[in-house]
């Protein structure tokens, strides 16, 4: 009879042993379970937050693209004004020089004046210092010092040297008187434009 207890004691305990280790078992897979759908729930958000960052990039990406054309449209544009108005440039340029070259020869250029000339009197003598010059019966300066050969250049302008004048074009009177009491007298023709060089040589 003892035995019998015993082995039925032995079997209760076997089956409340199954049942708790199944009770526990359960309780892990349905934690398992938990887990798991958690885990599907956040993956599934985590997918849709990516899909919605692709999205997002998508977007910008496109948005990005098409910046990048409306900058190249604009330029297109920018090299189109520019060379419009490089070609405007060019062309005014063109027609300055057009108007300059007209111009020009509507109005030359005198550098004496419209109707003008020089009129530049030197002397070659050695003793002919101090002479008095006059054009037309006005004063014009006094001569001190002499050209032993040749003749200055109409830019020439040393004082006491040379004695220039701008005059009207044609026919003038000059005179001239040294300290030896020599005199000169003498009609000369100045064109327009034109440097005329008068010597005054000894007699």
């Amino acid at each position: 009879m003892s035995s019998i207890l015993e082995k039925s004691k032995f079997w209760y305990s076997f089956v409340a042993f199954i049942i708790i280790s199944l009770f526990i078992y359960g309780l892990i897979l349905d934690n398992e379970d938990s887990l798991l759908k958690k885990y599907k729930k956040e993956n599934a958000q985590f997918l849709i937050d990516i899909k919605n960052a692709n999205e997002i990039i998508s977007s910008k990406e496109n948005s990005i693209s098409n910046l990048n054309q409306e900058l190249d449209r604009k330029d297109v544009i920018i090299n189109e004004r520019n060379n419009a108005i490089e070609n405007l440039n060019e062309r005014i340029e063109t027609l300055n020089d057009e108007i300059n070259a007209l111009y020009d020869r509507l109005n030359p250029y005198h550098q004496y004046g419209k109707d003008k000339g020089k009129l530049t009197i030197y002397t070659s003598c050695s003793d002919g210092v101090k002479t008095k010059v006059y054009i037309d019966g006005d004063y014009v300066g006094l001569l001190d010092e002499y050209f032993p050969s040749g003749f200055p250049n109409c830019e020439y302008s040393k004082t006491g040297s040379v004695i220039s004048k701008i005059v009207l074009s044609g026919s003038h009177h000059i005179k001239a008187e040294d300290v030896q009491k020599r005199t000169w007298d003498f009609y000369v023709i100045v064109l327009e434009d034109q440097c005329n060089r008068q010597g005054l040589t000894c007699k």
